[in-house]
């Protein structure tokens, strides 16, 4: 079932958009887990009243938050509707 699309001439068009969807799943995932460990050391600057920790970390969570929000708006449903021709919507 899988070959003869895999041999088509749509083959190519159709890699790249396996691979852009598994590179932003994967990309997702890090960047949540990056958002894990970063809970942890915020609320302990917090718990500790660590300014200078507290500023650094809200700062790192602004970089995360800015790496994480166009990856989670290119979902794989999007990324399949922009490969769509518009005869087939």
């Amino acid at each position: 079932m899988w070959s003869p699309y895999w041999r088509s001439a749509e083959r190519g068009k159709s890699g790249l958009l396996l691979a852009a969807i598994i590179g932003l799943d994967l990309g997702t995932v890090y960047i949540n887990v990056l958002i894990n460990e970063w809970n942890a050391v915020f609320y302990n600057a917090l718990q500790d009243k660590d300014f200078s920790a507290f500023s650094y970390r809200s700062a790192r969570f602004s970089v995360l938050a800015g790496a994480f929000l166009p990856a989670s708006l290119c979902s794989p449903s999007q990324l399949t509707a922009c490969r769509l021709s518009p005869n087939e919507v």
